[in-house]
């Protein structure tokens, strides 16, 4: 591989973002790079938040299958607890379940 890299690298250069993008694509085509489930992999602010009106009345919830949860943007697990919604126009409701998963 590396040997390909350094041969073609004008082209591999052009066709990808990155070294870890070739990297990346060169295992995934030999078989030996899977990603996991897209819904192991969850929004707090897009997929646990009920959209509106209902994020007024609705609690966040765990969406089914997820096992990682993603606090990006101006709300982190804290906020998320509390309900605070940091100014985001994402309002949410306090959410305690996640006192039983988040570890820092």
């Amino acid at each position: 591989m590396l040997a390909t890299f350094r041969r073609d690298f004008e082209r591999i250069r052009a066709s990808f973002r990155n070294e870890q993008a070739y990297l990346s694509d060169v295992l995934h085509r030999q078989g030996r790079l899977a990603y996991w489930p897209a819904a192991w992999c969850a929004s707090w602010k897009y997929h646990c938040i009920p959209r509106f009106p209902a994020n007024y009345w609705r609690a966040p919830a765990i969406p089914a299958g997820a096992r990682i949860l993603i606090f990006h943007g101006v709300m982190n697990p804290p906020d998320a607890l509390a309900g605070r919604s940091m100014g985001n126009w994402r309002r949410a409701r306090p959410a305690p379940w996640i006192a039983e998963h988040w570890r820092e």
